[in-house]
């Protein structure tokens, strides 16, 4: 089967505004940032039966989110364009680096 692997590189923020919640309730950034060597792995098939299917590797803290509420899952799905057949695909998201809470 056919895969495509895309490195989703780590980045680290310099300067972090947020200037506000959005109504698709995403919130408007004002950001410097960089990117590191250190990435999480995107891979890409095709699937048997339509929609889009999310896998996470390597993370068990995102793995027991809600599939939909996935930035990988939601990219996904914007990406699929209406007037075409759904979507087949399934996204593995094999992480490497380790996530940590936010201390304020």
């Amino acid at each position: 089967m056919r895969e495509i692997r895309i490195p989703a590189f780590a980045k680290i923020n310099l300067r972090l505004h947020i200037l506000g919640k959005r109504p698709d309730g995403y919130h408007e950034l004002r950001t410097i940032f960089q990117t590191i060597s250190l990435h999480d792995e995107l891979r890409l098939r095709p699937a048997r039966h339509p929609g889009i299917s999310l896998h996470i590797l390597g993370s068990q803290s995102l793995s027991r989110e809600p599939v939909r509420k996935n930035l990988v899952y939601a990219a996904a799905a914007w990406a699929a364009v209406p007037a075409m057949p759904p979507p087949r695909c399934v996204v593995i998201c094999a992480s490497s680096i380790a996530s940590f809470p936010i201390i304020a």
